[in-house]
């Protein structure tokens, strides 16, 4: 009988010794787990309804051979993060090129006194070169765009995207 219960407490223990080492290459795998983001710092912001996205789409009416101008675009762009961070725009796509003479998207100061970065496409090839500036910690942009239509007349939407440095 006391050989029975020896037995049984050794096979008690022999559990605990591998339920620990089990538990320990547990812990050690939850250790190596990195996680990246997938949300970056700076952001196109919706200024009706503060919703935050990563591209966006402008879409406007085009008069033949007129500017139509926003001067505060339905988006703005906004640094959510604590520190500053480059921000790389650029027109990725114009829907009829053949239908605009011009966009010209300008990112200023909330109030629209400083100007960050100008973004312009006057034909060519799309997306155009990449305009970069530094987007102060905490901080939201406003948008001025300038559409130029051609001699004809179509509704346009202009796609404008941004990459950021992390």
């Amino acid at each position: 009988m006391y050989a029975r219960k020896a037995c049984l407490i050794l096979l008690i223990l022999a559990i605990m010794s591998v339920s620990t080492v089990f538990a320990t290459a547990t812990l050690v795998y939850d250790w190596n787990v990195t996680l990246t983001a997938s949300t970056p710092k700076v952001r196109f912001i919706k200024h009706s309804d503060q919703t935050l996205s990563n591209t966006i789409d402008l879409p406007y009416n085009v008069y033949a051979d007129m500017w139509t101008q926003d001067s505060n675009a339905t988006y703005g762009i906004k640094n959510t993060d604590t520190s500053d961070h480059t921000v790389y725009l650029y027109i990725d796509t114009i829907d009829e090129t053949s239908k605009v003479a011009n966009v010209t998207i300008w990112i200023k100061s909330l109030d629209g006194t400083t100007n960050k970065a100008t973004i312009t496409w006057q034909g060519g090839s799309l997306p155009t070169t990449e305009q970069s500036f530094s987007a102060v910690a905490s901080t939201t942009y406003m948008m001025t765009v300038w559409v130029k239509g051609a001699a004809t007349v179509a509704n346009v939407v202009v796609s404008l995207k941004m990459k950021v440095a992390q």
